[in-house]
């Protein structure tokens, strides 16, 4: 009789209010598609003038890639240049890195500096594809 009540109980919650029901990634998915949105509307507006940013590619590629070194360098690569226009990212960026329970500060101690500069339009790109690589493993049902 119990299960019964709680099962109804279920199903009324749900018909009230659709999210219950959802798993607890859909946030940072959500937040990633925000991501992608801003990465998209910021590239319209950069000019060849900006300075140069720290290369993030070899976080974006191979057997370990898009994963929390990548975020969480990204993330501090963002928030050293303290660029206005920057900061919607870096902000959502801080968001999903809180959701992940990523550990920036101890992560980033274990990152090494490849030594090589690229525009920030190379880094964006790289974030874009990120946060979509990481919403498909979502959409497959996985756990990135």
């Amino acid at each position: 009789m119990m299960k019964i009540m709680f099962v109804l109980l279920f199903a009324v919650a749900l018909l009230v209010d659709p999210t219950v029901g959802k798993s607890t990634h859909s946030t940072s998915e959500h937040n990633l598609n925000f991501i992608i949105d801003l990465v998209n509307n910021y590239n319209k507006s950069i000019t060849k003038q900006e300075p140069e940013v720290e290369d993030v590619s070899h976080l974006a590629e191979g057997s370990s890639k898009c994963g929390d070194k990548f975020f969480c360098k990204v993330h501090d690569i963002l928030h050293k240049r303290q660029h206005k226009d920057e900061k919607a990212i870096m902000r959502n960026l801080d968001v999903y890195n809180r959701a992940q329970n990523f550990q920036c500060s101890e992560v980033l101690k274990k990152v090494n500096s490849t030594g090589i500069t690229v525009q920030i339009p190379d880094l964006l790109k790289h974030l874009t594809i990120c946060s979509q690589h990481r919403n498909l493993i979502w959409a497959n049902g996985s756990n990135p």
